[in-house]
């Protein structure tokens, strides 16, 4: 098996910049590989992804030294449409990669500037099409398209060119757990079938990392760790735990802390199955802390156990409010919402959300959030219905007056990027304040510490990495004195490090009585840090309650609407399967918190 990547001593600096972003790099890559990259946000991963496809330094230009070798072609000697049939990339953000104004066209646009004959063009269309569950879809509009399915779409259009190679930065970001496992696993399958080598970049791994033979770990423009994914995480986990800041799967965090108790896990698992094997070895040696168990004999649905597990919540994140405030900050009756197209994307929805709540907005792609998330800020009016936010008729307030109540943070942060400096984009949401310019100066310098972008305080928006992106789009938000704030997709391209901090910020807000809503595909983020959590489908808001109450709802409809966590899956499959007498968890905090050796 031939080396299809070689990359030798690189190091690039972009124009403008002083530090490298990458530094002495060497790597190299069999063909059929399946690779894993994970690194704190704004490490070099995407960085080196442009380098291995030609865009860096043929498009971006900079300073490179060094040298990337793409099945033999030298990325410096070759233009990148002739390296396209060698490597495809899908970026981070979908729209960044669009040209077309349909789907079909979209998809064909790739093999027809490499003069693929017609009929085989169609044949792709199809067969890939059907690989990312797109193909009624083939004649869409992109802009009727939600975030996901435009990730679907430019997953396609790289694949019906045949490259080589693919490189995937971060493909299921806007994607729902159901749907991002769906196309993994067409990635996995033409991996395996078609010997297509994969270089996957991403933060959030649980549903991936299994497939991997191979991880690689970078950390400031170098790599780290690099080899079996097993071992690393084994050998290195708690290193990258507590220093590197990323986000491991919860069953391998789990492994990793309960060998550093002394009850050493083998072998180490990456998937939940394996750590119920693993751990069912050595059943002799479990032991639970009576005084947490009243009630774990019972099942999660009845009340009993329900009120375990809001103690233990209680116990475990004392920033959760004793007694719930019962004035309403969101009060929603009816609302209903058609695009001019004809799709109804809002039916009949109506909900309530208490001041000082966190509240979390989950479901598919596609079911309509982000367009419930618009009505209520006043991007778009409902058809019908009528509803309040921050005191505010939402039908009959202008949008600018709604804007000095609420905030909200774009899923793509560079669609509200207006200036060139990240300083001046956190100054510009103070422009209609009326407040002394001293003031302004403090509040902006507050955030952009508090959100770690203080170094990056006179660098232009566009050139920051993904993660840091959002949490300039969330700075530009958070500098305001708000009552509500809408959060949309704000975990996309952070590392776990990062997420631990923006949480931590977030509650402190809330406890000042700011409202937050985060739309969120990510249940193991919900189920830590937030007290409700309401699921739309089709339109429709089909749940409404607290985390634990979820569960059954899941379990009754099959999950199909999100993931459950890992240690939750865990915890029940120790009870049901295992018939170990332990209360049902969801958080590695709470499975630590229950266990002894």
């Amino acid at each position: 098996m031939g080396k299809i990547l070689k990359v030798s001593n690189l190091t690039y600096t972009y124009q403008g910049e002083d530090k490298p972003a990458i530094s002495n790099i060497n790597l190299e890559i069999d063909e059929g590989e399946f690779v894993v990259f994970m690194g704190p946000s704004g490490c070099g991963k995407s960085t080196l992804a442009l380098c291995i496809n030609g865009i860096i330094p043929n498009v971006l230009g900079g300073k490179l030294e060094g040298k990337v070798e793409i099945d033999n072609f030298d990325t410096k000697e070759h233009e990148v449409f002739e390296l396209s049939n060698k490597v495809g990339i899908v970026f981070q953000n979908p729209d960044s990669q669009m040209c077309n104004l349909t789907v079909k066209d979209e998809i064909s646009f790739g093999p027809e500037n490499l003069l693929v004959k017609r009929d085989e063009i169609l044949r792709r269309i199809e067969k890939y099409l059907e690989f990312v569950t797109m193909s009624r879809k083939k004649n869409s509009s992109i802009y009727e398209l939600s975030g996901g399915e435009k990730q679907r779409v430019a997953i396609a259009s790289v694949l019906t060119m045949n490259p080589k190679m693919i490189i995937l930065d971060e493909p299921t970001s806007n994607l729902d757990p159901i749907g991002a496992r769906g196309i993994i696993k067409v990635i996995k399958n033409l991996n395996i079938e078609k010997n297509l080598t994969v270089l996957l970049i991403e933060h959030e791994v649980s549903s991936i990392l299994y497939l991997a033979n191979r991880l690689i770990i970078m950390d400031d423009g170098a790599i780290i760790y690099d080899g079996d994914p097993r071992y690393i995480l084994e050998k290195y986990g708690e290193d990258i735990l507590e220093n590197v800041g990323i986000r491991i799967p919860e069953i391998t965090q789990l492994a990793v802390r309960l060998n550093k108790k002394g009850f050493v896990i083998s072998p180490f698992p990456l998937t939940v199955k394996e750590a119920v094997e693993s751990i069912l070895k050595k059943r002799d040696e479990i032991k639970f802390i009576r005084s947490l168990r009243k009630g774990s004999g019972e099942e999660l649905k009845n009340k009993e156990g329900l009120e375990l597990a809001k103690s233990l919540k209680k116990k475990l994140h004392s920033n959760l409010k004793e007694e719930e405030n019962e004035e309403k900050a969101i009060d929603v009756k009816g609302f209903n919402f058609t695009y001019p197209t004809g799709k109804k994307a809002v039916k009949n929805v109506t909900f309530d959300i208490n001041k000082g709540d966190i509240v979390a907005l989950m479901g598919k792609n596609g079911s309509g959030k982000t367009t419930l998330a618009s009505l209520l800020m006043g991007l778009n009016k409902p058809d019908s219905g009528e509803g309040t936010i921050a005191n505010l008729d939402i039908n009959n307030t202008p949008i600018d007056k709604l804007s000095k109540k609420i905030g909200y943070v774009f899923q793509y942060p560079e669609h509200q990027f207006i200036t060139n400096s990240c300083y001046d984009e956190i100054a510009f949401s103070l422009k209609s304040e009326k407040i002394e310019e001293s003031e302004k100066k403090q509040r902006v310098e507050r955030v952009l510490e508090l959100m770690e972008l203080a170094e990056f305080a006179e660098k232009n928006p566009f050139n920051l990495s993904m993660g840091q992106k959002r949490r300039l789009s969330i700075a530009t938000m958070l500098v305001k004195d708000l009552e509500v704030l809408i959060l949309d997709e704000p975990f996309t391209g952070q590392d776990g490090k990062n997420i631990s901090k923006l949480m931590d910020i977030i509650q402190k807000l809330n406890n000042n009585s700011l409202t937050i809503l985060i739309i969120t595909h990510d249940l193991n983020i919900a189920s830590k840090y937030l007290n409700k959590v309401m699921i739309m489908d089709n339109g429709e808001l089909v749940f409404s309650g607290e985390t634990f109450e979820l569960y059954d709802f899941l379990e009754i409809n099959k999950s199909r609407y999100i993931n459950t966590p890992q240690i939750f899956r865990l915890s029940r499959l120790l009870k049901t399967v295992g018939e170990l007498d332990i209360p049902i968890v969801d958080d590695v905090d709470e499975f630590i918190e229950l266990f002894e050796t």
